[in-house]
């Protein structure tokens, strides 16, 4: 019987750990500003890449004009 209760005692801690990992909203929330800062990054991105082709093409005609 001592190494049932043994059993019953651990799987009861871990199911506790897991309700508090559940419960827990902060990774959540970090995961959340990852997101959005991995997308804004990639919107920065191709926002320069596009200005950048744009600016490129205007430089050239400049050049060409002069």
């Amino acid at each position: 019987m001592y190494i049932a209760d043994q059993k019953v005692k651990a799987m009861m801690i871990n199911l506790a750990v897991w309700y508090e990992l559940l419960s827990d909203r902060r990774a959540i929330t970090a995961t959340e500003y990852g997101l959005i800062a991995a997308i804004l990054a990639g919107v920065i991105f191709v926002g320069f890449q596009l200005m950048g082709n744009r600016l490129s093409a205007e430089f050239s005609n400049i050049g060409v004009s002069l």
